[in-house]
């Protein structure tokens, strides 16, 4: 727990205790409710997002983001870590839904980004912010290029592609990537090709380098490399053949932590399983390794593999409606809640 003195303390609770005011129309949390619970956060120093979680930021007007965001931003110089955090977080959450209010406040988040104090995930919550503004925070990209010299392996990573994405006409973030991609560090390594990834046909210089990647030793950087020559060239042919060889080799040998050090996990099973859903039809040939994956011990790599599926059969209703009598009653279940939704959305 952090020491806090008192008016500091005060002046919080009151930016929160408007914050939730803000969201006391909304369906999802009562607001006398949402009241109470952040105010016990507050005085005990708990999580602020968990404790406003039904008041989710996508479920307000454009309006109310624009009046808490002014609220918001002070509080990334909080003297408490865990604040700070807090809320980096929840200006990505307002960020990916009504990024518009945060136009004005590109200075301050900026120099949130380069503050040394700032911690490394609310500096990639943050930095994920300015890539959203895009053109609207071509002034950070020095704060960003301050990152990719200084800041640690994911940090580097989460700035190249920010720099990336703002300033579309300058291809230095895309070169160090591509640099990165043959670091002699695994982690640097699936971070780069993760970058790439989220590019898309940005990085489509990146395409030879991620094509060596492909036979990289560690599955996290192939996983990712896969993802990143899908988004660029949209050819399946040897993508889904080395995602369905890793898959095949050890579905359960999940979680790689690429370093001794490191604090990042990453679970390749879960993203080669998720990029054949993403190929669709054009990955046909890993439906018999997909339906493997529906065995699991571990009900992500459950529900990812059937979501895959879904998006790769040529009837995924029927396909479902199948699995609804399969002895199987975790299959009963997946299937059921995955129909649902294929309903739901067909309904919006």
């Amino acid at each position: 727990m952090f020491p806090v003195e008192m008016g500091k303390r005060n002046s919080i609770l009151y930016s929160l205790m408007v914050i939730a005011g803000a969201f006391l129309q909304t369906p999802e949390m009562p607001g006398d409710a949402a009241v109470v619970d952040l105010r016990i956060a507050i005085e005990r120093d708990e999580n602020l997002v968990a404790a406003i979680s039904g008041l989710h930021p996508g479920i307000a007007e454009e309006d109310v983001s624009r009046e808490i965001v002014p609220l918001l931003v002070p509080l990334l110089s909080d003297r408490r870590p865990r604040v700070r955090i807090e809320a980096a977080e929840l200006l990505r959450l307002i960020a990916d839904n009504h990024p518009n209010p945060l136009a004005d406040e590109v200075e301050a988040i900026a120099a949130a980004v380069r503050s040394a104090t700032t911690p490394a995930s609310a500096r990639c919550d943050l930095m994920d912010v300015l890539a959203i503004l895009r053109q609207e925070a071509v002034d950070s990209c020095d704060d960003l290029r301050f990152v990719i010299r200084h800041g640690g392996v994911y940090e580097r990573t989460r700035a190249a592609v920010a720099l990336a994405q703002i300033d579309m006409d300058d291809d230095e973030a895309v070169d160090q990537l591509i640099v990165w991609l043959n670091s002699s560090a695994a982690e640097q390594r699936w971070t780069a090709a993760h970058g790439l990834s989220v590019l898309g046909s940005r990085a489509e210089k990146a395409g030879p380098a991620l094509a060596e990647a492909l036979r990289d030793p560690h599955p996290a950087v192939r996983a990712y490399s896969c993802r990143a020559m899908w988004r660029i060239s949209q050819d399946p042919m040897e993508i889904v053949q080395v995602l369905v060889d890793d898959l095949t080799r050890a579905p359960e040998v999940a979680i790689v932590r690429p370093t001794s050090t490191s604090s990042y996990w990453i679970d390749h099973v879960v993203v080669a399983a998720t990029t054949l859903g993403e190929i669709g039809p054009a990955a046909g040939a890993s439906t018999a390794t997909l339906l493997r994956l529906l065995d699991s011990a571990d009900v992500v790599k459950q529900r990812v593999a059937l979501r895959s599926l879904v998006r790769i059969v040529d009837e995924p209703e029927k396909f479902l409606g199948e699995l609804l009598n399969d002895s199987r009653s975790h299959l009963r279940e997946l299937a059921d809640d995955e129909l649902q939704r294929i309903r739901a959305d067909r309904t919006e």
